[in-house]
């Protein structure tokens, strides 16, 4: 047998004994009915989904969600923050896909010979008494867990054989270049380590003094609705990315002549503005961040603003109107609210202020770390938002990144002032990154090099070829799913799912 064949004889293998596994807790685990804990036959029939005329049952779909779903339970994730997270659809799609790839095996001609399929089951120890094959072990297990034939378990495993020799035949084509490799080595090989501190308003509010009726009367005001894409605490590249698109997508439709309250109610995550097609009323200028409070102040009325990054998500918001202060009486706004919004902008300029003093006294020689020492291991929790100035480390990244680790909002100028150094240094200027204003050290700095090319180059090109098998494979099933005629039951996805 080829090394071509016997890795394909070996992940089969392993998703078969994977799916036993599956099996044996779904029929003998906590909650479970034993052997005669079967689906009814009305739901054994069910589908959640027919691609191309061929059904996948609800039964095989709710094995392969109870899979997944197991591996989130150490976790402390529930069934519904699994259906929110979107799980349940990347099961049914990983099925769709799976079956589109076995059918063009077949029109291909691909198939599992009797002796492969052989080989897998005699492998199986579930299959076996003693450490050898047994016929009898193998009819009760496959009658029992899987409740069907030897003959009707066969075909579908041969089925799967199939489709995973077509899968690696198309994925055989991921060559890479040596300049590919070299590219990637330039990408990856260009690294950096940052020392920051953040200043917040939230941490000098408690320094602003009680305004006076005059400076209450002082803001400006904007009548204004919002849509937000709502993005949770360390969102990856790719959710910033897709939210980003997505506001964009809403934007367009909206300045192409669509009614931003239809589309706040239809998209927007902000719950308490939604339902009223994201009505925010007359708003202060300190009510927003200052690069969202720049962008919307600076439209004139019925102008809707590109998508702004906040620590919530991305934001788009419409100018509906707009008054001066010299023109409203300070009994129309609530004293609490007008409070509230003063010593917000009060506490940014504080905040400017400190971060302005912080890289003055950085640059006179001090590291961030002894200005703004971290507290002691353990005293807060390191996910939380720090109440107080203090140097956090970013970890290594690379050239590539979109965003600096343990940061939210636009870094782009933070990420070319860091690869522009050549080595450590400390950044000539006070970052504003969503709501905080950021001082940086560069502590670590790496650059591409012939020598640690040479030592890495192997690897690379073990990583390179991975990728490109991942992208062969997408594009690949993209081009399946375009041709197919693929219908989805979701109330059978539903009731597999609890819901």
């Amino acid at each position: 047998m080829n090394e071509s064949s016997q890795r394909t004889k070996q992940l089969a293998s392993l998703a078969f004994i994977i799916l036993i596994g599956v099996v044996f807790a779904l029929q003998f685990g906590p909650g479970s009915r034993g052997c005669d804990g079967r689906l009814q036959t009305e739901q054994e029939a069910a589908t959640v989904a027919v691609v191309n005329r061929r059904e996948i049952t609800t039964r095989d779909f709710a094995r392969a969600y109870a899979n997944q779903a197991a591996q989130y339970q150490g976790q402390g994730l529930t069934n519904d923050i699994l259906k929110q997270l979107g799980v349940p659809k990347s099961v049914l799609d990983s099925l769709v896909n799976n079956e589109l790839i076995a059918q063009d095996a077949e029109a291909n001609g691909i198939t599992a010979s009797d002796e492969e399929l052989r080989e897998l089951l005699f492998s199986v120890p579930m299959f076996q008494r003693d450490g050898v094959f047994n016929a009898e072990v193998y009819q009760q297990n496959v009658r029992g867990f899987m409740g069907k034939s030897a003959t009707d378990f066969e075909t579908e495993l041969r089925r799967s054989l199939a489709a995973q020799k077509q899968q690696e035949l198309i994925l055989s084509g991921a060559i890479v270049s040596e300049d590919e490799v070299r590219a990637r080595y330039q990408r990856e090989g260009n690294t950096a380590n940052l020392s920051y501190v953040r200043f917040l308003p939230a941490m000098f509010a408690d320094q602003v003094a009680e305004p006076t009726a005059a400076q209450l009367a002082a803001f400006e005001a904007t009548q204004a609705r919002q849509i937000l894409i709502a993005l949770p605490e360390g969102a990856s590249d790719a959710d910033r990315t897709a939210a980003k698109e997505r506001a964009s997508a809403l934007r367009t439709e909206i300045t192409g002549g669509k009614d931003f309250a239809a589309a706040a109610r239809e998209a927007s995550d902000d719950q308490g503005t939604r339902e009223q097609g994201g009505e925010l009323g007359w708003v202060e200028r300190g009510a927003f961040t200052q690069e969202l409070s720049d962008a919307v102040f600076g439209l004139e009325v019925g102008g809707v603003t590109e998508p702004i990054l906040t620590q919530y998500g991305f934001h788009l918001v419409k100018v509906e109107g707009k008054r001066p202060a010299s023109t409203r009486a300070l009994a129309e706004v609530s004293s609490e609210i007008a409070r509230s919004l003063y010593k917000k902008e009060e506490a940014q300029k504080l905040a400017r202020a400190a971060a302005d003093k912080a890289l003055a006294d950085a640059k006179a020689g001090r590291a961030l770390t002894e200005l703004f020492p971290a507290p002691e291991a353990g005293a807060t929790p390191s996910f939380g938002v720090e109440a107080d100035p203090e140097a956090r480390s970013t970890g290594v990244f690379t050239a590539s990144a979109t965003s600096v680790p343990g940061l939210m909002g636009d870094q782009t100028e933070l990420l070319a002032a860091t690869f522009k150094t050549g080595g450590p240094a400390l950044l000539d200027q006070v970052f504003e990154i969503g709501d905080a204003l950021v001082v940086a050290q560069v502590t670590e700095r790496a650059q591409p090099s012939d020598e640690a090319f040479a030592q890495q180059q192997d690897a690379l090109r073990e990583e390179a070829r991975e990728a490109k098998k991942i992208e062969l494979r997408d594009t690949y099933v993209e081009q399946l799913r375009q041709r197919a005629n693929i219908t989805i039951n979701q109330q059978s996805v539903d009731a597999a799912i609890g819901g």
